[in-house]
């Protein structure tokens, strides 16, 4: 009888153990799999996140404008490059859009270019009116796959700040759209990488006349 109740024993114990690592693997599995890029967006599955991060060399890009002029990363050394890609049909970049453009208002005379890259187009989206009913003070640009994709990009808005050398010195994916926070964080970021302005020398009177 004893010898019956430690098989018993036993076995419970290989049946329990043969449970337990098949639950612990389908709840890790569960959280693997529940992760997904939201519906009508781009394929994210070919790019490395990883290399999306701050202080890492922001990929290179050339894209249009409406009016079908070329904007190329490149040529915008030296200067602090802002990103916003948007979509038309999402509510939080509307939402944005205000404080972003003023954003780009206050900055319009300092070596500081806003862009809003344009990506996943709903339907009937047309760039042309859109920019008639919006005055923008950003560029708009016409986004694509290949774009989002180099950047990382799986949801939107995602802002990005890019340094005078070239570097990512901001990226954002924001959960909730809060404008006036946002454009905070920018002020701030921009404002860490902005060149600093050399004040202009001013000759000294009493140098002049020492040397009369």
């Amino acid at each position: 009888m004893k010898s019956r109740r430690s098989f018993a024993s036993l076995l419970l114990l290989v049946v329990a153990a043969g449970i337990l690592p098949l639950a612990s693997h389908g709840q890790v599995m569960k959280k693997a799999t529940g992760v997904s890029a939201p519906p009508q967006q781009g394929d994210s599955s070919r790019v490395n996140r990883n290399e999306i991060v701050v202080d890492a060399v922001a990929p290179y890009w050339q894209l249009k404008t409406v009016t079908g002029e070329t904007v190329r990363l490149a040529e915008l050394r030296g200067k602090v490059v802002v990103l916003d890609f948007w979509a038309s049909w999402c509510g939080p970049c509307r939402k944005l859009i205000p404080a972003y453009e003023q954003l780009a208002r206050e900055y319009q005379n300092q070596p500081v270019k806003f862009y809003s890259i344009s990506i996943w187009p709903g339907p009937g989206f047309d760039p042309q009116t859109f920019l008639q009913e919006h005055k923008l003070a950003s560029t708009l640009l016409i986004g694509n796959d290949a774009v989002a994709n180099s950047y990382g990009v799986w949801s939107v808005p995602t802002l990005f700040v890019i340094d005078p050398q070239g570097k990512f010195a901001y990226i954002n994916v924001p959960r909730v759209v809060d404008p006036e926070a946002l454009a905070n964080q920018l002020r701030e970021t921009i404002a860490q990488v902005l060149p600093k302005q050399q004040p202009a020398q001013t000759a000294n009177p009493c140098e002049g006349e020492m040397n009369q």
